[in-house]
């Protein structure tokens, strides 16, 4: 099954937890975590609305119409050649406030686990 570690990284994403994840000392992906207080914002996953036949609809400013952000608890995982400099998938820590719809995700896996 393997051995499993994990390092914490604080400095790539601000307010992000990028974790290195270790199976018997090869280091095999990142999961990332929001710090305490905050949520990890998903980007890609947030909800726009759309016409009855599969359309975007735009607002006045030609902006698709957004339903809700894709936040979450965290977990998310990003493979070995993640540009953490450019962020392309646009991962951001947003501070949790009272009444955000906050999707699944996890705590971060301590050492013994």
């Amino acid at each position: 099954m393997g051995n499993w570690t994990y390092t914490s990284n604080f400095n790539l994403l601000p307010n992000i937890d990028v974790r290195s994840v270790f199976c018997d000392g090869i280091l095999k992906r990142y999961d990332l975590y929001p710090c305490e207080g905050y949520v990890l914002w998903l980007p890609s996953g947030d909800n726009y609305e759309y016409d009855d036949e599969g359309n975007l609809i735009l607002d006045e400013n030609g902006n698709p119409i957004l339903i809700n952000h894709y936040y979450m608890r965290g977990g998310a995982t990003v493979q070995l050649n993640y540009d953490f400099t450019t962020n392309p998938e646009g991962y951001q820590a947003v501070l949790y406030e009272e009444g955000m719809i906050v999707y699944g995700g996890t705590t971060p896996p301590t050492e013994t686990e």
